[in-house]
């Protein structure tokens, strides 16, 4: 009994996060993009990838309460690994990218970057010192009867949430695998484009498109990288090539000056 209860807790303290995350996302796109921006991979006002995180480090951070700075550290550490691992699996998943820090300094794969150090290490410092402690007091003052009705419910809720988005996301994969088949010279924007367009076709698949503007298929991915690439590559042989006509305009100037001297 007392364990069904902990998992409830816990459960509940996954949906606080979740709700949290999703709030500050919403206000910080929102001021981003300069219009009110419905955020999350799911239909309803939840961002899980906060609940893990808060869970996470409900569960592993705990014990470095006495040291601040290693528990800030040791935050820093889960949330990118939560990030970078979230971010391949729903791309393997669904074949394609949802957020991309390429464009960012210091950034691993697009995945994670340099910038988001300090949010996640503070975000850690909150969840230990002032949420969890707050939150939990709530939850045991909490009769067991409105414990099991409000876990259940939200649980049920949230099920429903993940199959419903589950299906409009699929769209995604399935849209970009017949498009490349159908187009398969179009391996550029075009294709991410195209699959937009079959994701507007519903209202949950475009508030998706509105929540993730910026999302790529991993056709698009793969062709930027390349071009990226390839303007490297051009632009090494290109000072290779610089390098190499200034060292032959030292070298003939040398020779000049010794036979001027000679003279």
């Amino acid at each position: 009994m007392e364990t069904l209860i902990l998992i409830e807790k816990y459960f509940l303290l996954f949906m606080i996060y979740s709700v949290g995350g999703w709030i500050i996302e919403e206000i910080v796109c929102s001021i981003s993009e300069k219009k009110i921006v419905d955020r999350g991979f799911l239909i309803g006002p939840i961002c899980p990838v906060y609940g893990f995180g808060g869970l996470a480090m409900t569960l592993f951070l705990s014990k470095f309460r006495a040291n601040p700075i290693t528990l800030f550290c040791m935050a820093v550490i889960i949330s990118s690994v939560l990030e970078y691992f979230t971010s391949y699996i729903m791309e393997k998943i669904f074949h394609a990218r949802w957020w991309d820090y390429s464009n960012d300094k210091l950034n691993l794969n697009g995945r994670i970057c340099i910038k988001n150090v300090i949010p996640f290490g503070l975000f850690g410092i909150l969840v230990i010192y002032i949420i969890n402690p707050f939150v939990f007091r709530m939850l045991d003052k909490m009769p067991l009867t409105a414990l099991n009705i409000v876990s259940y419910s939200l649980a049920i809720i949230m099920v429903f949430d993940i199959v419903v988005s589950m299906i409009v996301v699929a769209k995604v994969t399935v849209a970009t695998r017949i498009l490349e088949s159908e187009h398969p010279k179009d391996n550029t924007d075009e294709i991410t484009a195209r699959v937009k367009k079959e994701l507007r076709s519903t209202v949950a698949g475009n508030r998706l498109v509105e929540a993730y503007p910026n999302f790529t298929t991993i056709t698009t991915k793969i062709k930027q990288i390349a071009e990226k690439t390839a303007q490297k590559s051009k632009q090494a042989v290109k000072n290779t090539a610089q390098r190499g006509k200034e060292a032959v305009n030292t070298g003939k100037k040398k020779v000049e000056d010794k036979l001027k001297g000679k003279k």
